[in-house]
């Protein structure tokens, strides 16, 4: 005799630690894409310079990054429509800002020790250092450029964004609503003001 699974009860996935984490693979999935990323401009350093690949490097790896993590917090926020209509979980605005919290705590942790060592403990600094760049592979280029100008303390700031990205995935997707359609239909709005304006 088969053992059914209780139909009403929440999988630990769908809980708030399981939100996290699946933020926390996302980014993994990104630092991935990156990497994929990072050899195929590091082939292009000869053609193009050394800094314009960085910057591209730099600005791709980190739309990759936000653009995965808000898509991973717009499903889960629609994923949760079905769950509140069988009143498995009720909608709280502060869902993906907790959940993205929870998902930055090891990079955090990462940047903060590269922080302490740059600035107290100079014999760990490579060693961090080189932890802080597998982790977050879309720095890589800007890290030595902030130790070097005394800045190790923005090595947080791009986590530090990812909350409020998946805070708006998650009440966009929760509302089923696509950034992209707002924004264009702001566009049109503003096409419609201009022609109605002209006619005027």
């Amino acid at each position: 005799m088969q053992k059914q699974t209780n139909p009403g009860k929440l999988a630990w996935l769908d809980t708030l630690p399981g939100f996290g984490l699946k933020i926390f693979g996302g980014i993994w999935v990104a630092n991935l894409l990156s990497l994929l990323l990072w050899i195929a401009t590091f082939l292009l350093v000869e053609l193009l310079g050394e800094f314009l690949v960085q910057f591209v490097f730099t600005g791709m790896s980190l739309l990759i990054l936000y653009v995965y993590t808000y898509s991973v917090a717009w499903n889960k926020g629609f994923r949760d429509i079905g769950l509140a209509s069988r009143n498995l979980t009720t909608y709280s605005p502060y869902r993906g800002a907790l959940a993205g919290l929870i998902a930055i705590i090891p990079y955090i942790l990462s940047a903060v020790s590269v922080m302490v060592s740059a600035y107290a403990l100079p014999q760990t600094l490579n060693v961090t250092k080189g932890i802080y760049k597998i982790l977050c592979l879309p720095m890589v280029y800007l890290t030595e450029g902030l130790l070097s100008r005394g800045a190790a303390w923005a090595l947080v700031v791009p986590f530090l964004v990812l909350p409020l990205v998946t805070t708006l995935a998650y009440r966009l997707g929760y509302q089923n609503r696509l950034l992209s359609k707002i924004i264009m239909y702001r566009k049109d709005d503003e096409t419609g003001d201009e022609t109605d304006g002209k006619k005027e």
